[in-house]
């Protein structure tokens, strides 16, 4: 199969313990490309494309009337929520697929809009513009897709321990997280700072680099307010943990100390169990 020529690619021969799903025939949610290649999920960056009205991007217009005049610009700019869940979404429609679990980039797209119009949508105001996707948005959704998918896990929940203490919360998140890798249940996760500058979370495309925390590279990637999917994860066993992540169609590593110190209701998880 040609998604599974790439399989591998991103998995460094590391000691320590990977947690991924022990039941996956294929590579994360392949998405082919015009042409040819394939990306593992979606890119909300696609619907840079797709602006209509190319006053919309006019230099004396702020980011924010940008989000409010055009639906695509709102993909583009504030639809990582949506684009994590369609990720979601498909892999688990697809994931018990015996031949071919790819999907083209059309449809993909179809999904997605399909997905913002009827529940994971943002509006044009403020404080969507802020937030982004709302999580009760997310456990509704998901839960009535669940549901009629007739998976074995159907109850959801955002941010399970966001009012632990810090180290109650990591000890959670990583034991919840490894269990629903080993379930075949990919973990749509988020991370947002007030402090931007100080506290952007690196995502690394190099596992040993995430191992090392090395200085950021080409490209890494440095975000301050995103979510993306976990698909694997990784303890040293001496303290060093990382979670393997897709996010704009491309798998990184980050570094789960860096990630759960800042846990709390805006940096969290979305919990299947």
């Amino acid at each position: 199969m040609e998604q599974q020529a790439a399989k591998g690619h991103y998995a460094a021969k590391l000691r320590g313990k990977e947690y991924q799903s022990q039941n996956r025939k294929f590579e994360y949610l392949p998405v082919r490309m015009e042409d040819g290649r394939f990306l593992q999920g979606g890119n909300q960056e696609w619907w840079c494309g797709k602006i209509v009205d190319a006053g919309v991007l006019e230099a004396r217009r702020s980011n924010y009337q940008r989000c409010r005049e055009s639906e695509e610009y709102r993909i583009a700019n504030l639809g990582c929520g949506v684009i994590a869940m369609t990720d979601l979404q498909l892999y688990l429609s697809k994931r018990e697929a015996e031949n071919d679990a790819s999907i083209q980039k059309e449809d993909y797209e179809r999904h997605t809009i399909y997905n913002w119009k009827s529940v994971y949508g943002i509006g044009k105001s403020y404080v969507n513009y802020l937030s982004g996707l709302y999580p009760w948005k997310m456990e509704e959704g998901l839960r009535v897709f669940l549901k009629d998918w007739k998976c074995d896990r159907q109850k959801v929940r955002w941010a399970p321990y966001a009012f632990r203490t810090n180290a109650e919360q990591r000890r959670l998140a990583w034991t919840a997280i490894v269990d629903m890798l080993r379930a075949d249940y990919p973990v749509v996760i988020s991370y947002h700072t007030f402090s931007p500058k100080q506290n952007a979370l690196i995502m690394y495309k190099q596992k040993e680099d995430a191992l090392e925390g090395a200085a950021v590279k080409p490209g890494d990637q440095r975000v301050t307010s995103h979510y993306m999917t976990v698909i694997g994860a990784w303890d040293s066993g001496d303290g060093k943990r990382l979670l393997q992540v897709e996010s704009w169609g491309e798998i990184y590593f980050i570094r789960f100390e860096q990630y759960a110190k800042r846990l709390n209701y805006f940096t969290n998880y979305l919990w299947i169990y």
